[in-house]
């Protein structure tokens, strides 16, 4: 079995870190033959600019001639407008692997790497909710579905505003075991809800002014009383937002806001050289021990240390 991440310049480091640290956990648990799995990066990119900022990863296939059974596609960081004109060989494999029946995954924007490639024509499609109106410019063969949160097709599986863990989790469960991909969520401390039935074909319609409410979170960390201020952008009581907003996102405000900071402090880490004090108040954490705390309990490690184990290939 061989697992790809299909990287580019544009991936967001801390998705691209943090699967290919539980994706190569989950190979390794299973404790198979050597050379039984493999997890490689494919990227267009020239070897030195990978290994700027991708040089965690083991194993590169620059020359995009791997057979693989899964491609998991993590987000980018899409500028409007967007081109795609240097990752036309990428885009093409993609397409290949595809072909030859190739499991693809996609990570909010990573979708519109999947739709250069031409494999959600005249299908669903789910992103981020904050790129929906220009991936629906950009894409209109592509039906993007905005009352959804995640969706599986034959040979894909896309998640949109929802916890990408669940997604990752989800597909691991499905290539390695259950018990491993829950193991995995043990040791990373990371709390599987299992929102997503990798066996399932079908998808539930999310509400979609909890869809909005998300949206609205993600854009307001660093600020105050988030969740009763939410509460009244959707015009809810607190009650009914919570309770609302469980059903549709299968966790409270609260983990929901949490999930976000932490994802927004991981990029932070990544990609700035702000100290962790001032990532941790830019994120919207007043109490530094509360925040170092946190991370620890989710992440399974500290910020000083998840800088240094990823972003140190870059300096």
């Amino acid at each position: 079995m061989r697992i790809a991440i299909a990287v580019t310049r544009e991936s967001v480091i801390s998705v691209v870190a943090c699967a290919y640290e539980i994706i190569d956990f989950c190979v390794r648990a299973q404790g198979g033959e050597a050379g039984a799995a493999q997890v490689v990066a494919v990227s267009s990119e020239p070897a030195a600019a990978f290994q700027q900022r991708f040089g965690f990863i083991e194993f590169l296939d620059s020359q995009l001639s791997l057979p693989v059974d899964w491609v998991f596609v993590p987000a980018l960081e899409i500028a409007c407008p967007w081109s795609a004109a240097t990752y036309q060989p990428l885009i093409q494999w993609l397409r290949r692997s595809a072909a030859k029946g190739a499991f693809i995954t996609s990570v909010g924007t990573g979708s519109f790497l999947l739709a250069e490639a031409g494999l959600l024509d005249g299908k669903d499609a789910v992103t981020y909710s904050q790129y929906a109106d220009y991936f629906v410019e950009r894409y209109p063969r592509v039906a993007l579905r905005r009352d959804i949160s995640w969706l599986r097709a034959a040979g894909l599986m896309l998640s949109g505003d929802m916890p990408w863990q669940e997604l990752l989790l989800a597909v691991l469960g499905e290539f390695c075991s259950p018990q491993t991909a829950q193991l995995a969520a043990n040791t990373y401390a990371m709390h599987w809800d299992h929102l997503l039935d990798a066996s399932s074909k079908a998808t539930a319609p999310s509400d979609a002014g909890m869809l909005q409410a998300r949206r609205w979170l993600t854009e307001h960390l660093a600020e105050h009383d988030l969740i009763n201020r939410c509460a009244d952008y959707v015009a809810l009581s607190r009650r009914t937002f919570n309770r609302r907003f469980k059903d549709a996102a299968g966790m409270t405000p609260v983990d929901f806001l949490q999930q976000a900071r932490l994802q927004a402090s991981q990029n932070l880490l990544l990609s700035s050289t702000r100290s962790i004090e001032e990532i941790c108040y830019e994120v919207g954490y007043d109490d530094t021990g509360a925040f170092y705390k946190l991370f620890r309990r989710r992440l399974g490690t500290s910020p000083h240390k998840f800088r240094k184990q990823f972003a140190s290939v870059g300096s």
